[in-house]
């Protein structure tokens, strides 16, 4: 019985975790919630995790909601989930470091495109490349925690 419970709890922790890094969004430190854009990448192309998917996509339309991105981020993770669908040459899952060169290709090409039409001060420059930053150094810790519960 003790055991069906602290598995329950495994299997509901990156849902949970991603749920609570959308909730806890912060001005500078998670605007909008894009931290929950990480767990959401990796428990779908690092460590798949069934169900994940179409949580991913509910996830990513929330973001997109509190961002006010148009639908912008379901967009590249839909893409993304259907360009690796398709391809069988690169297997994400024996990704060196967690797959964390992948995951700035995906957030900062996708943040890149997004403040495209903002370069038109300092400001923006200097914004983009905090957030791009920061969520690439929160990487490391989320996956490393992520596959901590999972016993990985």
């Amino acid at each position: 019985m003790d055991r069906k419970i602290i598995d329950f709890f495994r299997a509901a922790f990156p849902f949970a975790l991603t749920l609570f890094l959308w909730r806890g969004a912060l001005g500078w430190i998670n605007p909008a919630g894009l931290l929950a854009l990480v767990p959401v990448f990796f428990c779908t192309f690092i460590r798949p995790t069934p169900w994940f998917v179409p949580f991913g996509v509910v996830m990513c339309f929330l973001v997109d909601y509190r961002a006010d991105t148009m639908l912008f981020w379901t967009s590249v993770y839909c893409l993304c989930y259907a360009v690796y669908g398709f391809q069988n040459v690169v297997d994400l899952t024996r990704a060196d470091n967690d797959g964390i060169a992948v995951f700035v290709l995906f957030f900062g090409g996708g943040a890149l495109v997004l403040s495209l039409p903002h370069f038109v001060n300092f400001t923006n420059v200097f914004r983009l490349v905090w957030t791009v930053a920061w969520e690439c150094a929160m990487y490391l810790p989320i996956a490393w925690l992520l596959k901590r519960v999972a016993h990985d």
